[in-house]
């Protein structure tokens, strides 16, 4: 084991001085290569480990739970949201710690699980996504069903206001989390909604609030399916665009250093991990109080005299959130990149499910990526005609970075925001101090 964490750090640390990329999977594929049994190993010299999955918000969640538990643990953890196998054992060359906490692709969980029984696993949620690779939702709860009910000592921390995950952990060992505010964010479930049916008898549920996409307070008429009571939930929110949030928690509010109204659910799901740890409410709000946003999720950035928000977007669900957000912001212009990549999904036909006759606010947009054009018919069909396509990504970068508008909005599929992060590294770019 001593010789196989020599050999995978040096190859990590010689991917990153040669500036061959982040390391991030390629030392955990060689070592496995190896060794199939490498990662088996490094999971049975942890005290505990946790694994945190779902659609969106796993590397939000992950990091806010690593970040609080490293003020008293040593923590490994794949922060760069590496999520499959070789990510996972790639981790371990950076630090070996004594908790691991991972966040694992959904279609991968299985393969981690039978090395070792995790202490807890957590899931923010299910929706469509990269349906070239993932297909329907409904395949994702069947491997789930499948595998975790072998599992006789975890610990399952869900998301109670999604209904399929509410109805499938039911009978598990499970902590739910949810809000409950005292008023609706949406007035109808948006077109990308999958699960707003009763998984028991299939007949619509009756929403009392929607929050976002499915996940709001529900209940079915005929069997009487609805939220499960919560094991810790809150009840108001205040948002401050991308100056982070007020979560009310019992009868205090407690400001965290994280954006978007979506992240809520992030928050108090990280919260729960660690309160199941014994870290009390106030001491986990102290902990992440020095949290930053991590890798183009909301990312903050100053060139200049220019202010620029980096913004990752996967899926409809996703979009639609930071499409949100954007309107609060006022951005002076919006660059949406597309790429089509194996890690984005070649299928991009889910961008007609993302509301933005609804939610489109900016002077002007920039469009780039390899399916530029693709964007620009879908905003075309949304009656939005003042953009510019931008067929060189680094071209479209240049025009606003030195044009006259101030602020920036940049909404990227994952591998374009990993290229135009990096190609802004070339320029004397700031990251923002917290607020």
């Amino acid at each position: 084991m001593l010789l196989e964490y020599k050999i995978g750090k040096f190859i990590k640390d010689m991917i990153k001085f040669l500036r061959l990329g982040d390391g991030s999977t390629f030392a955990g594929k060689f070592i496995l290569s190896l060794d199939k049994n490498f990662l088996k190993k490094a999971l049975s010299k942890l005290d505990l480990y946790i694994l945190i999955t779902g659609t969106n918000g796993k590397t939000t969640t992950s990091n806010l739970t690593s970040h609080c538990l490293s003020k008293k643990y040593n923590i490994t953890n794949n922060k760069t949201g590496s999520n499959l196998i070789y990510g996972i054992a790639t981790s371990f060359f950076e630090n070996i710690g004594n908790i691991g906490v991972f966040e694992v692709d959904e279609f991968h969980i299985n393969r981690v699980i039978k090395y070792r029984e995790p202490d807890i696993i957590a899931i923010t949620n299910l929706f469509r996504d990269q349906l070239d690779r993932y297909t329907e939702v409904n395949k994702i709860k069947t491997l789930w069903k499948e595998h975790f009910k072998y599992l006789k000592n975890t610990k399952f921390v869900i998301n109670s206001d999604d209904p399929s995950l509410a109805f499938i952990f039911k009978d598990f060992n499970t902590y739910f989390y949810g809000l409950n505010l005292s008023y609706s964010r949406l007035n109808n479930i948006e077109n990308a909604s999958d699960s707003h049916y009763c998984p028991n008898c299939r007949i619509p549920l009756s929403y009392k609030k929607i929050y976002y996409s499915h996940l709001g307070n529900y209940e079915c008429s005929k069997c009487g399916f609805k939220n499960p009571e919560n094991y810790i939930q809150v009840d108001d929110i205040k948002t401050y665009g991308l100056r982070g949030m007020e979560l009310k928690i019992g009868q205090n509010y407690y400001f965290v250093n994280v954006q978007g109204f979506y992240n809520a659910y992030n928050v108090l799901c990280s919260l729960l991990i660690c309160n199941l740890l014994n870290f009390q409410i106030n001491e986990f709000f102290e902990n992440i109080k020095d949290f930053k946003s991590v890798f183009s999720r909301n990312e903050i950035l100053h060139y200049k005299d220019k202010e620029i928000i980096l913004m990752l977007v996967k899926n409809p669900v996703g979009f639609n959130e930071v499409l949100r957000m954007a309107k609060e912001e006022n951005f002076d212009l919006i660059i949406i990149s597309i790429n089509d990549w194996t890690a984005d999904g070649h299928d991009v036909s889910w961008l007609w499910d993302v509301d933005f006759e609804e939610n489109i606010n900016s002077t002007f947009i920039f469009i780039t990526g390899n399916r530029a054009y693709d964007m620009a018919v879908r905003l075309k069909y949304a009656n939005y005609n003042n953009f510019k396509i931008f067929e060189n990504y680094k071209e479209c970068i240049n025009s606003a970075i030195y044009s006259e508008y101030k602020k920036i909005g940049i909404m990227a599929t994952y591998t374009s925001s990993l290229l135009i992060r990096k190609y802004l590294s070339k320029f004397n770019i700031t990251k923002s101090k917290l607020y």
